[in-house]
């Protein structure tokens, strides 16, 4: 019985002793671990210990393989962690590390190291970078690396150089770089105006190309042959350089006409005014050794206003008179209000502004007149149909405000929805336009046109003259098709009182030295008459300075409400009248156009 009793009693401690030292095994391993990581560089393995317990733990750490480290022996402290960095004694090679934890007298298990290392990916042009760095894997074999071929930055594109985006790297290598360059720009062209020394266009049609490595140079001639004549380039004109950045621009270069000027021809003008209000000019050409005569009309029609000559309307003027503009003064008539007027209905071309047919009926005190709208027209050979929602017929009562009305066709099979409309910025200072751009009118919105008070072009500050808005709408149904803007130089004192005055439809501005710019508010149409010129200029639909064409202008008949249009001829006593040697919208006997009112979708009453 006793024996049994001690074996019962050997047996129970041998099994509570495996019990103990597991436990403490357990103990151990939980209390200390060890982790690797990847490392940032290929001679350098990391081992990481994690102290897992909340109490200070003593170890000793030893490491073997590729290394000629052996170990240490430290502390770390309670739920923290030390990081170990061991070198390699090889490319490529494997260390093993082991530690005893000293606290609780346990071996760990060995950890080998990973055989690899990251490299960092740099992308970056002339040392700064395009983008975030990233890494790639590099082992024993070594490692490759793969790259955009372009990287868009700042509204720029920047591409890999020499086409090399892809790169393999040996073992050991610690950064892989990929360089870039700017993309270069498309090359464009800049202009070059030649003008005389009065500001007349010689030649406009020189360009020059511009790129981004280089920029742009114009070599500017001496002397240059145009119709016959010769001409010399003015002193402070020289050849042309500009950058890059500057963009597009249109250069001016002066010349004089090498020639006695006194027998050139030069132009004179007579201005129609009541009291200062210019209500047209009329510009005549004198030829040397010639006179001129002018007769100004008695009774002048401008809209549905009606004016009265208010003294001589005579004017001669001999080759080499001293006075080259004239005033004709006219007086406003009054109108009986009880009695029959004119009304009238003009067909307009929505795409292009322009003026197809213009009717009229007088109205009888008390009575009312009906104009019908047809559905289609031929003018000049060409179809036009009626736009969409324009009344099919406009009456009009007696003592109505509105005398004329605007009716809008566009072409047949051409479903006009926008159009363009030209605006331009003219610089009084020195007669050229400082820029020009084109927007769009769109059949539902119309067009916002917003301009600034100071623009800057060329290292220069330009002012917007006075009597301007900064911000106009344009409505889509409307004649006009161009706005230009009046800018002087800031710099420029001789015309820091000048403004846009409003002319009888439009505005006018004169300066102190008789240049007038006289711009039709129902066409858009510019026009600028110099003293010294032979020839008005005026802004084109691409917004370019040009000499006004010396053709007339077609009229466009005026005929009575249910007439027939003649094939070729003219009205009797309709007259068209030039208001800056261009033709202003009093080409039917209404005179000026004013805006039709936006959108009919019914009868207009």
């Amino acid at each position: 019985m006793n024996n049994k009793l001690l074996k019962f009693l050997l047996t129970l401690t041998v099994v509570f002793s495996t019990m103990t030292v597991f436990a403490q095994n357990v103990h151990a391993a939980v209390a200390l671990t060890i982790s690797t990581a990847i490392s940032d560089d290929p001679y350098v393995r990391v081992f990481t210990v994690t102290n897992n317990d909340s109490a200070v733990k003593n170890y000793t750490y030893t490491v073997s393989g590729d290394t000629s480290e052996s170990g240490a022996t430290m502390n770390i402290g309670a739920n923290g962690s030390n990081t170990h960095e061991i070198r390699l004694n090889k490319n490529g090679g494997t260390i093993y590390f082991q530690l005893k934890n000293n606290t609780d007298g346990d071996y760990s298990a060995a950890v080998a190291s990973i055989a690899s290392y990251r490299i960092k990916v740099y992308y970056q042009s002339n040392g700064v970078s395009l983008k975030d760095t990233t890494y790639v894997t590099c082992n024993v074999n070594g490692a490759s690396a793969s790259a955009p071929v372009s990287i868009p930055l700042n509204g720029r594109v920047y591409n890999v150089k020499d086409g090399l985006n892809y790169k393999e790297v040996a073992y050991g290598t610690e950064t892989i770089v990929f360089e870039y360059e700017l993309q270069a720009r498309d090359e464009y062209q800049s202009k070059v105006v030649f003008l005389d020394q009065d500001g007349n266009t010689i030649k406009s049609n020189d360009t020059f190309t511009v790129s981004e490595a280089n920029g742009g140079y114009y070599q500017v001639p001496q002397t240059i042959t145009h119709n016959s004549r010769t001409y010399t380039l003015m002193a402070n004109q020289g050849d042309i350089s500009q950058s890059y950045d500057d963009g597009a621009n249109t250069y001016y270069v002066r010349y004089q006409l090498q020639e006695e000027s006194a027998n050139l021809p030069y132009y004179v003008t007579v201005d129609y005014r009541v009291g200062d209000v210019l209500l047209a000019r009329k510009t005549l050409t004198v030829q040397n050794g010639k006179t001129v005569s002018h007769e100004a009309p008695s009774t002048f029609k401008a809209g549905t206003s009606s004016y009265q000559l208010a003294g001589n309307g005579t004017i001669t003027h001999t080759y080499g008179d001293a006075t080259k503009n004239y005033t004709v003064q006219y007086t406003k008539e009054v109108t009986d209000q009880n009695q029959p007027y004119d009304v009238y209905v003009q067909y307009v071309d929505v795409t292009t502004g322009k003026i197809l047919e213009s009717h009229y009926q007088t109205v009888g005190v008390d009575k009312t007149v009906k104009f019908d709208i047809p559905g289609s027209l031929t003018d000049a050979g060409v179809n036009y149909i009626l736009a969409p929602e324009q009344p099919t017929a406009i009456t009009h009562q007696f003592g109505s405000a509105q005398r004329q009305y605007n009716v809008y066709f566009h072409e047949k099979d051409l479903n006009v929805e926008e159009y363009p409309v030209t605006i331009s910025y003219y610089d009084l200072t020195e007669n050229k336009i400082l820029f020009t751009t084109k927007a769009t009118a769109n059949v539902n919105d119309g067009l916002t046109i917003t301009v600034p008070s100071t623009y800057e072009a060329n290292g220069n500050q330009y002012v917007l003259l006075s009597g301007q808005d900064t911000e106009y709408t344009h409505e889509f149904y409307s004649t006009r098709r161009s706005y230009t803007f009046i800018y002087r130089n800031a710099d420029d004192l001789a015309n820091q009182d000048v403004v846009v005055l409003p002319g009888d439809n439009g505005g006018v501005v004169e300066t102190p030295t008789g240049t007038t710019v006289t711009i039709d508010y129902t066409t858009g149409r510019t026009v600028i008459t110099v003293p010294e010129n032979e020839t008005p200029l005026v802004v084109n639909e691409n917004g370019e300075l040009v000499n006004e064409p010396t053709e007339d202008t077609p009229e466009t008949e005026v005929v009575e409400e249910n007439e027939t249009p003649l094939a070729n001829g003219k009205k009797q006593d309709q007259t068209s009248y030039i208001i800056g040697g261009s033709a202003v919208g009093i080409a039917v006997v209404a005179g000026l156009v004013f805006y039709i009112a936006k959108k009919r979708k019914k009868e207009v009453k």
